[in-house]
């Protein structure tokens, strides 16, 4: 491999991690006000999990666009940030819930991160094939 393709799948791991550390922390401290999710109804639970999906799904469709080709290997390099980060959670920082709830978000913000490379996967599937359609119209 050359050095710019690892630098390019550097940048977009630390672009899609950004963007999904940019929405966790607004969405969970700002439009959720901090509130505990586990002790929380489960209306505030759904929209934790709302904003898990949300920040999942764009974090992992940047690293896809920044990353170009491959869109779901970029994407699936976010995973490693975010496992490091789950793992930090799970057993540096004292627990706010049982271990399994935690968990649960985290393999939520995972799932929906590879989403996020699949959507944007499909996007530019969709794009090269209108390109190719235009070119034959030519």
């Amino acid at each position: 491999m050359r050095w710019k393709t690892w630098i390019r799948g550097a940048v977009a791991a630390i672009a899609g991690y950004a963007v999904i550390v940019a929405l966790t922390t607004l969405g969970f401290n700002v439009w959720l006000e901090g509130e505990n999710l586990y002790r929380g109804g489960p209306g505030l639970q759904v929209r934790g999990a709302l904003v898990a999906v949300v920040a999942g799904l764009a974090g992992g469709a940047v690293a896809a666009w920044v990353g170009r080709r491959r869109p779901l290997l970029h994407a699936a390099l976010v995973l490693v940030l975010v496992t490091a980060d789950s793992a930090y959670v799970l057993f540096v920082l004292p627990l706010q819930a049982p271990w399994w709830f935690e968990a649960a978000g985290s393999l939520t913000l995972a799932a929906a991160t590879l989403a996020g490379g699949f959507l944007q996967l499909q996007l530019g599937a969709g794009a090269r094939a209108a390109a190719v359609a235009r070119g034959r119209r030519s």
